[in-house]
C-alpha cells in the first residue's frame, strides 16, 4: 500500500512542477481555380466561389475554422458559395480529401491528389518552431454532379510545435 500511495504523491507533485504546456497547432488549406469557380480550403471546410469573388489571403485563411467567416467576403454571397464540411478534419492534406455539402442534399467532393510539389520550407525555430510548408498541388476534383476534371492548387501546411520542455523567456 505504501508505494501505490508514494507513486500518486510523485505523480502528482511531478504534474505540479510541470507547468503548462502549451498544444500545437496545426492548420492547412488550399486555393485554387476549378473551371468558372474557384476553391478555397481549410482544416474544416471547402467552399467553392463564383470565380471573381474577392476573399482572404490562404495565408489568412487557414487559422479561420469557419472560412465563410472571411472578412474579405461579400456580406450577401452566401447564395453565391457552396459550402462543404471536411469528413475528416485531422487527415492534413491527404492523398484523399472528401467534403459533404452542409444542406440536406449530402452531396459529396472528393480530391484526390495526382502530383505534389513542395514550392517553399520554412523553419523558424524557437520556444516553439514555427513549421511552414508551401506546395502546388494537381488534384482530381470529383463532384457529384459535375464531370471530373484536374485542379491546380496551392497550399500550406502550418505547425507551431509544442515547447516541448523548452524554456520561453
Amino acid at each position: 500500500m505504501k508505494p501505490r500511495i508514494m507513486a500518486c504523491t510523485a505523480m502528482a507533485l511531478a504534474i505540479v512542477i510541470a507547468g503548462d504546456a502549451s498544444a500545437a497547432i496545426w492548420r492547412w488549406g488550399c486555393m485554387g481555380s476549378v473551371g468558372d469557380s474557384q476553391i478555397v480550403s481549410g482544416r474544416y471546410q471547402l467552399l467553392v466561389l463564383p470565380a471573381k469573388m474577392p476573399h482572404g489571403k490562404l495565408n489568412d485563411l487557414i487559422f479561420l475554422d469557419d472560412l465563410t467567416e472571411d472578412q474579405k467576403l461579400p456580406k450577401d454571397a452566401d447564395a453565391d458559395i457552396a459550402t462543404y464540411d471536411a469528413d475528416d478534419g485531422n487527415s492534413g492534406l491527404d492523398k484523399q480529401m472528401t467534403f459533404t455539402r452542409n444542406d440536406q442534399s449530402g452531396r459529396k467532393l472528393t480530391l484526390t491528389q495526382k502530383s505534389s510539389k513542395i514550392l517553399a520550407h520554412r523553419v523558424v525555430r524557437g520556444c516553439r518552431d514555427e513549421i511552414t510548408d508551401r506546395f502546388r498541388k494537381v488534384y482530381r476534383f470529383t463532384a457529384d454532379d459535375e464531370s471530373p476534371r484536374d485542379v491546380t492548387l496551392e497550399c500550406i501546411d502550418y505547425t507551431l510545435t509544442t515547447r516541448g520542455g523548452r524554456t520561453c523567456n
